[in-house]
């Protein structure tokens, strides 16, 4: 609403000074109108205005009843359209008007990006201790090792391991028990050949068992040491023992401005750098869009699947990319941003109707379709070739709506018309 009154008040003023250069003061001697009467060419009456006051129109020649100046016959038909408003070529100079032609354009946006690289979690892994025990040996104590998969990552002692081994041992006879000590054993993913060097008869079985490697990557976490007890699923949540990644392939998120989302779509192709190879370009595409903002922020994530081969990518490296892309649907027509008047839902701006012989202006409604630089994308409402005021557009609409035109204000009127009609059929 305030905004509502302060384009109000500055319409006024601005109607005010333009009413000054358009109609400019009365003289009542010169009142008085001609009384010759002449035909247009088609049989029809001519119509006479003045050059200085468009807004007067006669039907004889003669002086203009405000300036003195002499008629002249104007093309314009019909002269009373509500929805053009007419202005002198003084006029026009003096409010500072100008228009320019537009054209389709090949636009092409590019969009800076800022992000990071994270680590693919589709090959994020978590290696836990299957099986519960005492660690009596890592073979792995840092962070930043590569491992491979099935190679020794820890020797882990377990009394029910052993009493596994001497279930076997003892109790073959008993088809049901050996069955049941098979699926423990897999449960912790182990076999019996993992308990071959168990000679249980000759009491030679009181041994840690190897853990070894589920999969293959960088350890980015190490959580145990040496001598930390052990937990499985039956006694708790297994006890993790490393964070691994496999890099080969990385994400990187960047983060996109919500003015920007239209411009995105899956399958764009992004190039960025990051701080530790500067002189290198990586590319990548756009797999996913995330489905919402987050809280208190402006931005929302876009996502790159990159293959990392020589592992030169690293998690939480800083990123900086631009994505290039051309306007969807039927947008060609960019107008500078001078152009636009904004009625909220509604974007409005001036065509001059180059067929009359003085500078004669419309109102035109358009629909924006994004923003490039200082220039807007039309999608609809302006076609290849018209002139559209591009400087003192807020000047003629101040004209249009002192002349009872339309103008933007009236279409924000008839838009707050149609609430209220709504509103009250609801």
């Amino acid at each position: 609403m305030k905004r509502i009154m302060l384009h109000t008040l500055s319409t006024l003023a601005a109607g005010i000074v333009l009413g000054w250069l358009i109609f400019g003061k009365k003289d009542p001697a010169q009142q008085q109108a001609p009384t010759n009467v002449l035909c247009a060419d088609d049989g029809t009456h001519a119509v006479f205005t003045c050059t200085m006051h468009p807004s007067v129109q006669l039907a004889r020649a003669g002086a203009c009843p405000l300036c003195g100046m002499p008629l002249i016959v104007s093309s314009e038909k019909p002269w009373s359209d509500p929805a053009k408003l007419k202005m002198s070529p003084e006029a026009v100079a003096l409010a500072g008007i100008s228009t320019a032609r537009v054209r389709p354009t090949e636009v092409v946006k590019t969009i800076p990006l800022q992000g990071r690289v994270v680590a693919d979690e589709g090959r994020l892994y978590h290696q836990v201790a299957h099986f519960p025990g005492r660690i009596v040996k890592l073979y792995v104590h840092e962070d930043g090792e590569y491992i491979h998969k099935g190679q020794p990552l820890a020797d882990i002692y377990s009394r029910e391991v052993i009493g596994i081994a001497e279930t076997f041992a003892y109790s073959q006879n008993n088809p049901a028990i050996v069955r049941s000590s098979r699926n423990t054993l897999r449960s912790w993913n182990l076999t019996e050949e993992d308990l071959k060097d168990f000679d249980v008869k000759n009491n030679k079985h009181y041994k840690p068992v190897t853990v070894k490697a589920d999969f293959s990557g960088y350890v980015l976490r190490k959580y145990v040491n040496e001598g930390d007890r052990t937990s499985n699923d039956y006694m708790a949540e297994p006890t993790r023992l490393f964070d691994i990644a496999d890099l080969s392939r990385v994400w990187v998120e960047f983060e996109v401005y919500q003015e920007d989302l239209r411009w995105v779509k899956k399958g764009d192709e992004v190039s960025f750098t990051v701080r530790a190879y500067p002189e290198r370009t990586f590319t990548g595409f756009v797999k996913r869009i995330s489905p919402q903002v987050a809280e208190n922020s402006v931005t929302t994530t876009i996502r790159l699947e990159v293959d990392n081969p020589h592992n030169l990518l690293k998690p939480n490296m800083l990123a900086e990319g631009s994505l290039r892309v051309k306007p969807q649907g039927k947008a060609s027509i960019q107008v500078p941003a001078t152009a636009l008047l904004w009625t909220g839902e509604r974007s409005v701006v001036y065509v001059q109707d180059t067929t009359y012989d003085m500078p004669v202006f419309e109102c035109r409604e358009v629909q924006i379709a994004g923003k490039t630089g200082n220039h807007y994308l039309v999608a609809e409402g302006l076609h290849t070739g018209e002139r559209v005021v591009i400087n003192g557009a807020f000047m003629v609409d101040a004209a249009a709506e002192l002349a009872g035109k339309k103008s933007m204000m009236s279409l924000l009127k008839e838009r707050n018309t149609e609430k209220e009609h709504l509103a009250r059929n609801q």
